[in-house]
């Protein structure tokens, strides 16, 4: 994908990065001039799990998955944040590391299911998308969930 991190735009960044980091943003975090975010690692105990559902498969990502330990400041360890501002929605190796993206040149298709699976022989669930949607634009057929700290709470991004 060209990307370890999640990348999203606009509006879609700061509304995810707003759930997942709630206050920390401003009080532990510093985003870089090109949209990485840099906190304190002592956040990730503090933050709410990121959930990328394609289809009928939530892929979930804990604090361990989406923070990245990367140096240390005389305040404390400092890590990179696993979503970074960018110009177009791109999922990133931090999806890919859950998901196993099937691409099928001659049935023009691209196929999503989790690692987990071990081979697609009895996935009726499995996610096949158009090839046309290859890249940033597969972000199209997802819905990335963000669940707050209480279980009603939850903010849909539809890309």
């Amino acid at each position: 994908t060209g990307s370890s991190l999640v990348m999203l735009p606009g509006s879609l960044f700061d509304g995810a990065v707003g759930i997942l980091l709630g206050d920390y943003r401003s009080s532990h975090c510093l985003e870089s001039p090109a949209g990485e975010i840099w906190c304190l690692c002592e956040v990730k105990q503090q933050v709410s799990p990121l959930h990328i559902v394609v289809g009928e498969h939530d892929f979930a990502f804990d604090s361990d998955d989406l923070f990245i330990e990367s140096g240390s400041t005389p305040s404390g360890a400092l890590c990179l944040f696993g979503v970074m501002r960018g110009p177009t929605p791109i999922l990133g190796d931090l999806f890919f590391r859950k998901a196993r993206v099937l691409l099928s040149a001659s049935e023009k298709t691209v196929t999503v299911i989790p690692r987990a699976v071990e081979s697609l022989a009895g996935v009726g669930s499995a996610v096949v998308v158009g090839a046309g949607l290859l890249g940033a634009a597969v972000v199209g057929v997802l819905v990335a969930r963000l669940r707050s700290s209480q279980p009603q709470g939850y903010a849909v991004l539809d890309a």
